[in-house]
């Protein structure tokens, strides 16, 4: 049985990318992760020492160490299925991400080959991994891996211009990363996908008649609360449930909130540094639609002199 949970970071704002990522985990029935994996994690802000926070990513962001919680967090269990990697371009390509799709993208030039961890001491983040290791395989639990989709900018804007819809849109990055994560896991396995609420609905099965064309879709609840639906698929069953606040629910839902804000947060990081190196004094930027104003009145001048066309750099919705 497979457990996955998908998050998203990065819908609303201007510049930098919307990072989508699911977390899977194998066991043999449903597990409460938090409390099977209490010996090494937590829910909680506050916990026992040598714990590390699994949560909202916006909580742990906002908090002491914020970033540096955020990375030891995801690369702890990233370490249970891969050595330490290199950079940050090899972290992202043992997450399935392809690379290439940044290659002509000036302002993150560089990024790949930047050195991990960004924020944190790599040994203790390695040491964080030995003991999600260990307290995984005493739960006879198995973390199966990351799949993340970084959208930029380029492939942003591309994408509302087929949907004409940003709902929409966002919904084909869920599609995305359903569909890797049926190729990459047996045929026989039963899978349970665990999602926040998306674009604003109540109503999916629509979205999941494409995922699963010819297939028996059962509508089991859909609500404000929870969404939830059972497809035949072959020899294996598949369920889907949309909700709200599921990474206060689902420690794989959290996870992946986690990798979003992440992988984010690094590539905006790199965004700034390559303005401000053109243009000492440059106030950061976060990209929200507000302050993305501000930032892009300031860099008025490099943005007419981009090398490549602003809608790779500027998102139109």
């Amino acid at each position: 049985m497979i457990g996955v949970g998908i998050d998203e970071a990065g819908y609303g704002p201007t510049l930098g990318p919307l990072v989508v990522t699911s977390s899977s985990f194998q066991f043999k029935e449903p597990r409460n992760l938090w409390q099977a994996l209490a010996p090494t994690s937590r829910q909680e802000r506050k916990g026992k020492p040598y714990t590390i926070w699994i949560d909202d990513s916006k909580k742990i962001k906002k908090g002491k160490n914020g970033k540096e919680q955020l990375e030891t967090g995801v690369l702890a269990f990233y370490l249970t299925r891969a050595p330490f990697p290199e950079n940050f371009g090899d972290f992202l390509l043992g997450c399935d991400v392809d690379l290439k799709r940044y290659e002509n993208l000036p302002w993150y030039a560089d990024l790949m080959e930047r050195k991990l961890p960004l924020f944190g001491w790599k040994g203790e983040v390695i040491e964080h991994g030995r003991r999600v290791e260990k307290a995984l395989a005493k739960a006879e639990i198995e973390f199966r891996g990351f799949v993340t989709h970084p959208v930029n900018a380029r492939e942003f804007n591309e994408g509302i211009i087929k949907t004409n819809n940003k709902a929409t849109f966002h919904l084909g990055n869920f599609k995305y990363l359903v569909s890797s994560v049926l190729k990459r896991e047996p045929l026989d396995e039963d899978i349970y996908f665990v999602c926040d609420k998306l674009g604003g609905r109540d109503k999916y099965s629509r979205v999941l008649g494409e995922l699963f064309p010819g297939r028996v879709i059962t509508i089991k609840e859909e609500g404000s609360k929870q969404s939830h639906y059972s497809i035949g698929d072959g020899k294996r069953t598949v369920e889907v449930r949309f909700m709200q606040k599921a990474d206060s629910k689902s420690m794989a839902v959290a996870l992946s909130s986690m990798l979003c804000k992440y992988i984010r947060e690094i590539f905006v990081e790199q965004f700034n540094k390559h303005f401000q190196a053109q243009k000492p004094g440059l106030k950061a930027t976060a990209g929200y639609p507000q302050d993305a104003r501000r930032y892009l009145d300031d860099i008025q001048d490099l943005v007419e002199n981009l090398s490549v066309p602003k809608e790779w750099l500027i998102r139109s919705r």
